[in-house]
């Protein structure tokens, strides 16, 4: 699972990267390039997609037990 997840979270990075490396590569003297809404978006997505899955680990390896010992775990 761990394995899917960053490969997943990866392939995202990557595409992300790489979709601005062409962009540079064959943007023509003197063009200009903005970043739009949708990129920031997508790296809003990256970062919640990444969260969620280290908030799901800490749960998988019951980290939340080490902050609170004395709870009532059921």
């Amino acid at each position: 699972m761990k394995d899917i997840v960053f490969s997943c979270g990866t392939s995202m990075v990557l595409g992300v990267l790489f979709y601005l490396l062409q962009a540079h590569e064959f943007l023509q003297e003197g063009m200009t390039y903005s970043l739009g809404r949708s990129f920031y978006l997508a790296w809003i997505g990256i970062f919640c997609f990444l969260a969620i899955g280290f908030i799901s680990y800490m749960n998988y390896v019951n980290f939340w037990f080490i902050l609170a010992p004395q709870a009532i775990w059921t």
